[in-house]
Formats: structure tokens, C-alpha cells, sequence
């Protein structure tokens, strides 16, 4: 009797998972961005071959020998946005280092394996038949590691090339090298092919994260009891758990600057589906390394204190651990689902249940998940008690100006 009701608890679960899939599917959020209106791929045989050859180039590049001086060397990173503001930061790099670079002919389809040489904050090209560049963006990035948006021009031969993909060897902290191959950004690459292919990747990540996180729980029902999920964002919940988390990971990886200049039109480029299109050519790659500033990786970007946070809170979920689990995006897409259940627990408790009914209920999330749920309260409590508006409030609060551009990117998206 015991064995057939363990077998029951653990694979009565999976016997959903296809209607389930289906409907998480067709779950739509909010009126999102028309992806459609972009122009389809201009170059057929480049359209036709695209991902095909980013595949076979992770095998050429991995092959293909870079050198590089070891010694260290420090450098002023300078970022020069288009309404005139510098940035400085100050880069520790190898003292000169060969890049590999995969281009894609966009009239032919054909391809060629180059280098380049990285010297600081210099470019220096080595190929005679090429001259590779930086494209202009309003954050003024020039070099960004491995995801870099390059530009080719002076083609001996002509025709219309692109950087597919790069092989990027980057300086650990440790002074060790750590080859990076990834499918860099670049605007000749936005295409509508690409954006959707990247929303339906997201999409297909996110549902299946959720799926797995409602196995997991029915499989360990006596851990959850401890731990529950709160039953709004619960699969069925009157909350739009899905939409939730697919808003948050274009959120947190579009730049606000360049989001800025965008929505007053002075960039043609959706800096949403910039996100989209990263994903498309990279898939589980992804920002799979990327750390901001603040320590935060991965896709969702998570720092190590809200991971463990996680771990700690809902040790049933089977999160691994930091590294591991922000450079996979299901794990990271799990976490993100818990961290907006546990900041729902926290306004519930101090703001009572009713609030799950606020019209706002996603932007406080939102607002929690980027700076923590604590000054969302502080700011919604005063809010009522100057009737006054809870965003004019967290304004007032120290360090929650990335949390206004947060709220101002979700007001886009919904």
C-alpha cells in the first residue's frame, strides 16, 4: 500500500503536465509589444543559415588559438552616453588579448573566422579584408566583454557582414583565463525572426520552471506545509505568475538609459526585444555570466544574498547553489517565482490580504523584487497615511531610483 501511494504522489503529477503545459502556453500578458512590425529578415540565405552557423561556429572558435600577454593591466573604461554624460570605470584586463570573431555574409551566407586584438579600452584589427568596429549606442558601451556590438565595414571583397559569434578571453579575478563563446547583440542581428524566436524561448522557459516548481511541491507535500506557496500565485491563482516572470527578465536586462531614449524616440531599437533577440542566438547561454555592478547574475539577476534567502525559505524547491543555479535559467526563473511569492507573503502581512486585489499588486512586486519589498511597504503605508501616491513616496526613500525606472519599463510592457 505505502509503495503505491509513494508511485501516486510521485508520478500522478506528471500525467498534467501536458494539459498544463497548454494552458500556461496561452497564457498572455498584458498588452505586450507588437513584435510583428518589425521588418523581416532582409537576407535570405543568411536567414536560412543564421543559427545553423552560430552552431557550427562554437566548434570552430573552439578550436581556433588565441594569444595573450598575462600580465595585468588597468585601464579607464570610458562611457560617453548621447545626452552627454561620462562614466569612468576603471577595467582590469590581460595586457593585450586576441579575440576571435565568427562573420556571417548576410548577401551569401558565406563565413570567415578573423581575429582582432584587444589592448585596453583599443580595437585593433589585424585582418586585412575587414575592418571591425563599435556600433554606437545611447549608453555609449564600446567594449562589453563578450556580448559587444561590433560593426564590420571596408570589406575587400564587399557584401554586407555581421559578428555572429566571438570567442572572448576574459581575465578572471584570480588572474586565470576563461574562454567565453557567445553570439553577441548587435542591431544588423534585430530582425522579427530573431525577436519572436526569443520571445517563444522565454516563453517556453518560463512555463515549464513554473510546471517543474508545482511537480516539485507535490512531490514533497510535507516540506511545502511548511513553506507554502501563497494559492494567489499558485498554478491557478487569480495571479499571472507567467507574466509576471517573463516581464521581470526583460526588465532587469534593458538598459534604463537606452529604455529612456527609446520611449522618447531617439533610438529606433525596442531595447525589449534587444533581450529577445540575445536569447534567441544564445538560448541557455544567455547571460549566463553576466553580473551587474551590484553582484547580481544571470538571467534574473540575482545576488547571493536573496539566492541563499531562497534556499533558506523554500528548501523543498531544490535550488542548487549560486553559481549554478543563476547561470540556468530554469533554476533562475524558479527562484524568481519564489522571491515574488515570498514579497506577496510579506505585503499580505502587513498590509492585510486585501491587497492582492490592488490594481498595483504587480508594480509593488516589481518594485520588491528589484529593491526589496520593505521600502514598497514603508512607501504604501505612508502613501495612505499623507493620501498621496505610494511611487511619489518611495521616491522620497534612499536608493530606490532604479526601482522608479523598474516601475517605468513594467508601465511600457503592460
Amino acid at each position: 500500500m505505502l509503495s503505491c501511494v509513494l508511485l501516486r504522489n510521485l508520478f500522478l503529477p506528471y500525467l498534467l503536465w501536458a494539459t498544463l503545459s497548454a494552458a500556461l502556453a496561452g497564457t498572455a500578458y498584458g498588452q505586450e509589444p507588437d513584435y510583428s512590425k518589425k521588418e523581416t529578415c532582409q537576407y535570405e540565405p543568411a536567414c536560412n543559415s543564421l543559427l545553423v552557423e552560430i552552431e557550427n561556429g562554437k566548434k570552430e572558435l573552439g578550436s581556433l588559438t588565441l594569444a595573450h600577454q598575462p600580465k595585468a593591466l588597468k585601464y579607464a573604461n570610458v562611457i560617453k552616453r548621447s545626452d552627454g554624460i561620462e562614466i569612468r570605470r576603471t577595467i582590469t584586463d590581460f595586457s593585450w588579448k586576441e579575440v576571435g570573431l565568427k562573420l556571417l555574409n548576410l548577401d551569401t551566407g558565406s563565413t570567415r573566422i578573423v581575429k582582432i586584438l584587444k589592448q585596453g579600452a583599443r580595437l585593433i584589427n589585424t585582418d586585412p579584408d575587414f575592418t571591425i568596429g563599435f556600433e554606437n549606442r545611447p549608453a555609449g558601451l564600446m567594449w562589453n566583454d563578450w556580448n559587444t556590438a561590433f560593426t564590420v565595414k571596408d570589406v575587400k571583397d564587399g557584401g554586407k557582414w555581421v559578428v555572429i559569434l566571438n570567442k572572448f578571453p576574459r581575465r578572471l579575478k584570480s588572474g586565470k583565463r576563461e574562454d567565453v563563446i557567445y553570439s553577441p547583440y548587435s542591431t544588423d542581428l534585430h530582425t522579427s525572426e530573431l525577436v519572436n524566436s526569443g520571445l517563444a524561448y522565454l516563453r517556453s522557459k518560463t512555463s515549464d520552471s513554473i510546471i517543474e516548481l508545482w511537480l516539485t511541491k507535490k512531490i514533497w507535500p510535507d516540506s511545502v506545509a511548511m513553506n507554502p506557496l501563497e494559492s494567489e500565485l499558485d498554478l491557478g491563482g487569480n495571479l499571472d505568475l507567467k507574466g509576471f516572470i517573463e516581464r521581470l527578465a526583460l526588465i532587469e536586462q534593458v538598459d534604463p538609459f537606452e529604455f529612456y531614449e527609446f520611449r522618447r524616440g531617439a533610438w529606433p531599437y525596442n531595447p525589449n526585444e534587444r533581450m529577445l533577440v540575445i536569447l534567441a542566438i544564445n538560448k541557455e547561454s544567455a547571460y549566463s555570466i553576466t553580473s551587474s555592478p551590484a553582484s547580481a547574475s544571470g538571467i534574473m539577476q540575482f545576488t547571493l544574498g536573496t539566492w541563499n534567502l531562497m534556499r533558506q525559505a523554500y528548501p523543498w524547491a531544490r535550488l542548487p547553489a549560486f553559481e549554478a543555479g543563476t547561470r540556468n535559467h530554469e533554476e533562475s526563473i524558479k527562484a524568481a517565482a519564489l522571491l515574488q511569492n515570498y514579497n506577496l507573503k510579506m505585503l499580505k502581512s502587513a498590509l492585510g490580504p486585501e491587497v492582492v486585489k490592488d490594481p498595483d499588486i504587480e508594480h509593488f512586486l516589481a518594485a520588491g523584487y528589484n529593491g526589496g519589498i520593505t521600502p514598497v511597504i514603508k512607501a504604501i503605508k505612508q502613501a495612505k497615511k499623507e493620501k498621496t501616491g505610494w511611487r511619489q513616496e518611495l521616491r522620497k526613500l534612499k536608493k530606490t531610483s532604479e526601482s522608479i525606472d523598474y516601475l517605468d519599463k513594467l508601465d511600457y510592457l503592460l
